[in-house]
């Protein structure tokens, strides 16, 4: 986590000890009321915009579009208007020349956002699942959907911003992965993965494992709609190019509904600290498998 990040979320850290908020769900609705801040449901917005922070007198306002597709959805467009309303500076930016409405860019952690954006993002995510109210259940936790689900409906959020949240909080070998048509969107890695060098190959357009479980729910639309889940065991190396080709992945995979993406989570039961890899190459293991041989039909011993 950058030095910046840390900072953005220590602003909404501070918002949950200022009002006092000590149990889940943390509502947005209340956050906003209790600073002062109208919200008001707005039809009609533009395609890809869910929110809006606009000037109301000598104050301001927020407006969420009724058109936000979940209510998780609608909490975090509303939790990431109220981060441009608390970070120092997006105030200044947002309305720097006079503007008397700030549109804000829908669409999860987008990579193509501007800095004030994932800023927001950020915001938005350590409110609506606080680190100190969140990581305790996430580490007495086994990773799996069914784990997500429950999170989910405690902090009363998507089951995508939880699948990121869970990644960032947990101490496990854990990837949270959303993908369209099998093609990925974005990924997040725990710590347990982003310490090894080959985590970051896993990105926006790269194609999700050919023989998984998320690829066969991308090839059904249908089992997609009605939010089928399918899991299997696997290859670390089908996902992650140039990870060791013997380390197996938990895969657990979910059809988002009428979202049309799939969300997997991929956990890795065994994973071994970056020395441990090193010292096992060094010791002459000549293992340089990866998933082209899963398509040649190799198999596990």
């Amino acid at each position: 986590m950058s030095r910046r990040e840390r900072e953005v979320r220590g602003y909404a850290n501070g918002v949950v000890d200022e009002l006092s908020i000590t149990t889940l769900p943390v509502s947005p609705d209340d956050v906003a009321a209790r600073k002062g801040i109208t919200v008001d449901e707005k039809a009609g917005l533009p395609p890809e915009i869910f929110g809006a922070l606009y000037k109301a007198g000598g104050g301001f306002g927020i407006l969420v579009s009724t058109e936000c597709p979940t209510r998780g959805h609608r909490n975090f467009s509303l939790a990431h208007e109220l981060g441009h309303y608390h970070i120092d500076g997006h105030m200044e930016a947002l309305f720097a020349r006079g503007e008397e409405i700030a549109v804000s860019q829908g669409g999860l952690f987008r990579n193509s956002k501007d800095r004030y954006e994932r800023e927001a993002d950020w915001f938005a995510s350590e409110l609506l699942a606080p680190t100190g109210l969140v990581q305790p259940r996430v580490l007495e936790s086994e990773p799996s959907v069914e784990t997500l689900s429950e999170l989910t409906e405690a902090c009363d959020v998507s089951l995508s911003m939880m699948a990121i949240r869970y990644a960032e909080l947990s101490d496990q070998a854990v990837a949270a992965v959303l993908s369209h048509e099998g093609v990925v969107e974005w990924t997040a890695c725990s710590e347990r993965i982003r310490e090894h060098d080959w985590w970051w190959r896993l990105r926006k357009r790269t194609e999700v494992a050919p023989l998984s479980a998320t690829a066969a729910l991308a090839g059904d639309p249908g089992a997609i709609r009605v939010g089928d889940q399918r899991s299997t065991l696997g290859r670390l190396c089908e996902w992650f190019e140039g990870a060791p080709g013997e380390m197996e992945v938990e895969e657990d995979a979910v059809g988002l509904g009428s979202y049309g993406r799939v969300l997997t989570l991929l956990v890795v039961p065994d994973m071994p600290d970056p020395e441990e890899l090193e010292e096992e190459t060094e010791g002459g293991s000549d293992d340089k498998r990866d998933w082209r041989d899963a398509l040649r039909g190799y198999e596990m011993d």
